[in-house]
């Protein structure tokens, strides 16, 4: 571990410069948790770490909206799934989070699915809402309806 007691504080460097490429849109918690995590906590480094945390409460307001649905990303995402095939209705971008308020079925069998396993919902009395999907949870049409079946989720992004 590099302590900013031997290298960055001692040479000023700070948060900003060592993230200084990087637009507040693009930046990644992993990013921040990197250019923190060979950091000392101690009173030498006061100054980065109010850096760090001026940072970590701009991606979070930027992002999170405090958790309330970002009132213009609502949208409908719509399917039109073959017989026999299946279709999945997640967000494209890693940091997004989708708050899902409402799931039409139209014969569909549905799962809640992490790329590898499947969580199958038995019936629509299971189907919780509102609930979160990301890039790796997600939900997961199947269309053994015997004819082509048009599912869709209702949502708002509540992350960016």
């Amino acid at each position: 571990m590099i302590s900013l007691r031997s290298r960055d504080a001692k040479s000023g460097s700070s948060i900003y410069d060592l993230l200084n490429k990087i637009d507040i849109e693009d930046a990644t918690i992993t990013q921040l948790n990197t250019a923190t995590g060979r950091t000392a906590i101690d009173t030498e480094a006061i100054e980065f770490w109010k850096g760090v945390l001026t940072v970590a409460q701009t991606m979070k307001q930027s992002r999170t909206f405090e958790g309330l649905p970002i009132a213009e990303s609502g949208a409908v995402l719509g399917f039109t799934i073959a017989d026999g095939a299946g279709a999945n209705a997640k967000p494209t971008v890693a940091s997004e989070i989708w708050l899902v308020n409402g799931i039409h079925l139209d014969g569909c069998q549905i799962a809640l699915y992490d790329g590898s396993t499947a969580c199958p919902i038995a019936s629509v009395q299971d189907i919780r809402t509102p609930l979160y999907i990301t890039e790796k949870m997600y939900i997961a049409f199947n269309n053994a309806s015997g004819s082509e079946a048009s599912p869709a989720i209702a949502y708002h992004k509540v992350s960016l």
